[in-house]
């Protein structure tokens, strides 16, 4: 009714066959103007599209897959198109960021985030992009303070990144803690030989019987490990 009313029309749906199957059409009416130039007919094309409605519904469930995947992970990861726009972001950075991924899809990166403007992990994506091979590095998170993050990125096939990271602030305190007990235990070793060789010298004196010396230097041990207990 509306190709006979002069509109152009379009439209898919699932059509029986006389096979006993049923297959996706896609349908174009196009009016068919008569002399007076008023429609007096129509023009239908129909295509059969069934393989690829089976692949694009064979894509949307990898996709889904894809995607339960990766929101099940600990790491944030999203990917970048070649014009660096936002086109997959995990449900850990959606907590890392604060944001839904509905806010930031089809955006570019700085533009959904404008605090990274500038900042090193833009330039870091930016080498990488360029260079065509992939990097893992760590910087201070951009978006929250005080925080460290790994960062790995790598080129995609056709263009754009895949960048993965993952807060690694506990790690870098539990080294740095780490390191500080070690230079503390080396500070007190030193300290602890320093004492034994005064003990050794105070006790092995000159003159002094070697059995009295040794009895009394075994005794000074003594009470120095008394004292560290």
């Amino acid at each position: 009714v509306r190709a006979l009313a002069g509109e152009a029309v379009s439209l898919q749906q699932l059509v029986p066959y006389k096979d006993g199957g049923e297959r996706y059409i896609h349908v174009d009416y196009v009016p068919r103007l008569g002399p007076e130039g008023k429609p007096d007919g129509f023009y239908a094309m129909v295509q059969d599209i069934g393989e690829q409605v089976r692949a694009q519904e064979a894509l949307r469930r990898s996709e889904q897959r894809l995607r339960a995947v990766l929101d099940s992970v600990s790491d944030c990861f999203f990917a970048l198109d070649p014009e660096m726009g936002i086109t997959l972001f995990n449900r850990a950075c959606e907590v890392h960021f604060g944001t839904s991924r509905d806010a930031v899809l089809a955006r570019r990166l700085e533009d959904a985030f404008p605090a990274l403007a500038g900042s090193i992990l833009l330039e870091r994506l930016d080498e990488v992009a360029r260079s065509g091979s992939p990097r893992t590095f760590e910087i201070a998170s951009p978006t929250l303070a005080g925080h460290v993050i790994e960062v790995r990125a790598a080129p995609k096939t056709g263009g754009g990144l895949a960048v993965a990271f993952s807060d690694i602030t506990e790690r870098h305190r539990a080294e740095s803690l780490r390191q500080l007990l070690l230079n503390e235990l080396n500070h007190r070793v030193k300290n602890t030989l320093a004492v034994v060789q005064g003990l050794a010298a105070q006790s092995f004196k000159t003159g002094v019987d070697p059995v009295k010396a040794r009895a009394a230097f075994e005794g000074r041990l003594r009470m120095l490990a008394a004292a560290h207990d």
